[in-house]
């Protein structure tokens, strides 16, 4: 996994399991910990299987190829804007942003691992390196950049 940052936005990077040598595959105890970790459940995958890479020459036979990046952004919309100048909590604030339809870290990595793209222990990596629950939102006035939702502000 790797991190990418720029001046408003936050890339979380998980590796993609190969294309050339995927396969569907009943999960292992430490696919269902983690499945179960990621409350997911068997029926919300194909068969109930998960896809991992066997090893090819194309991923010099990782089973691994390439990343592919997970997002979480939340736009600074007129509520959001109304929140921070009333100084809502940081909870507040995300509270309200799930209920226009914001994407979590957690959602955007469960979405590719339901698409056969990566791996239950990759979303899991990428977003206890980040902590879930932090949303980037960029620029919000001159001096704040990103609200943390530990409850703290990053400058």
């Amino acid at each position: 996994m790797q991190r990418s940052e720029g001046n408003d936005n936050e890339l979380i990077f998980v590796i993609e399991v190969c294309s050339n040598c995927k396969e569907p595959v009943e999960p292992d105890e430490q696919m269902l910990f983690h499945r179960e970790d990621l409350k997911l459940t068997k029926d919300q995958f194909k068969d109930g299987k998960l896809m991992v890479g066997k090893g090819c020459d194309e991923c010099f036979h990782s089973g691994y190829s390439g990343r592919t990046a997970i997002y979480e952004v939340m736009p600074i919309d007129s509520a959001v804007q109304e929140q921070i100048v009333r100084k809502a909590t940081a909870s507040e604030i995300k509270r309200s942003a799930l209920e226009r339809g914001l994407r979590t870290l957690r959602m955007d990595g469960v979405d590719k691992l339901l698409a056969g793209m990566t791996t239950p222990d990759e979303v899991l990596r990428a977003i206890a390196d980040t902590g879930v629950d932090r949303i980037s939102i960029g620029k919000l006035t001159k001096d704040v950049h990103a609200i943390d939702f530990s409850m703290r502000f990053v400058n």
